[in-house]
């Protein structure tokens, strides 16, 4: 984990209803359109648009502070890179 944010522009598309919800945040269906994808980008193609889940904090005072959420997404990092490292094992079943 590098503790670097970096950014880029993006267009997203995210449905108004949740589709979920947990303890602390509901979840909404996404689609992210990256400049990366340039001809998608130019044309505004979603048909070709990986899928994400867009995340809310329910609570009003988590959400107004930031590193909360940065704090949040370091978490979710780090247990990303162990997943990857157990999968490298070549577990029965991957996580």
């Amino acid at each position: 984990i590098t503790k670097e944010w970096h950014d880029s522009e993006t267009l997203c598309k995210v449905e108004r209803e949740q589709f979920a919800e947990g303890a602390m945040r509901r979840c909404f269906r996404m689609k992210k359109l990256s400049q990366s994808m340039q001809s998608a980008f130019i044309k505004l193609d979603w048909r070709h648009c990986p899928n994400y889940v867009a995340k809310e904090y329910k609570d009003d005072l988590v959400r107004a502070r930031r590193q909360v959420v940065f704090d949040d997404v370091r978490m979710q990092m780090a247990a990303k890179e162990w997943g990857h490292r157990f999968n490298r094992e070549h577990p029965p079943k991957q996580v």
